[in-house]
């Protein structure tokens, strides 16, 4: 296998839906929803530093929002594209 390849495993959850459920993840609705909080800081040319936190509910996405893939994402293609000679068992 290549150091670039991907697997997709319809059974493995990682990151953050393992946490579906629990620790104020929302499970209620057609999509799990996760808090997220920022803080910001930045400073004007005549201000002071200022911060601020900025918190919302973030909706995950999932199988079913996938709606095309972007050719940008595809890093090789086998065979190559108009190949006829190209055997069938790979």
């Amino acid at each position: 296998m290549t150091p670039n390849a991907y697997s997709f495993l319809p059974w493995l959850r990682t990151g953050l839906t393992t946490r579906i459920g629990q620790d104020g993840f929302a499970a209620d609705g057609p999509r799990p929803r996760i808090p997220v909080t920022l803080r910001l800081t930045g400073q004007g040319p005549d201000r002071p530093v200022s911060a601020r936190t900025v918190t919302q509910q973030v909706e995950l996405y999932g199988p079913g929002d996938v709606v095309g893939v972007d050719p940008r994402a595809i890093s090789r293609t086998e065979p190559q594209p108009s190949v006829t000679n190209a055997e069938p068992n790979f």
